[in-house]
């Protein structure tokens, strides 16, 4: 099964988890800093992925402005997320065979997804 954001489909080639810590770190005018920690930031999901064809580059670079939750399709689940960053850049191909429905020539893109999972 294929994952797809949206209706569109995405070809992931990495999605590497990470954990971070909200850290909030006050500098007195004394020197020094006290360090306080806040919790966990949860629900962050990056993706790298493969997009085939201008509709499909053009769709993704649209969810940065759409502001609302959409659907994530894994092969594991689906999830609701909002889109809080998207990077596309066209790959350097002369062929194309990922999508059989489109053309041999159709540009490959580069993605880059920066997503938050609705909790």
């Amino acid at each position: 099964m294929a994952w797809s954001i949206n209706a569109i489909r995405i070809f992931v080639q990495a999605a590497p988890k990470a954990k971070k810590q909200i850290v909030s770190r006050h500098n007195v005018l004394a020197g020094g800093s006290i360090h306080q920690a806040f919790g966990y930031d949860e629900g962050e999901l990056k993706l790298k992925a493969l997009a085939v064809g201008e509709t499909d580059a053009t769709a993704l670079e649209a969810l940065i402005t759409s502001g609302a939750v959409t659907s994530l399709v894994t092969p594991w689940a689906t999830l609701s997320v909002w889109v809080t960053g998207v990077s596309v850049s066209p790959k350097l191909t002369t062929c194309q065979t990922i999508r059989a429905d489109l053309a041999l020539t159709a540009t490959v893109y580069d993605v880059e997804l920066d997503l938050y999972i609705e909790t």
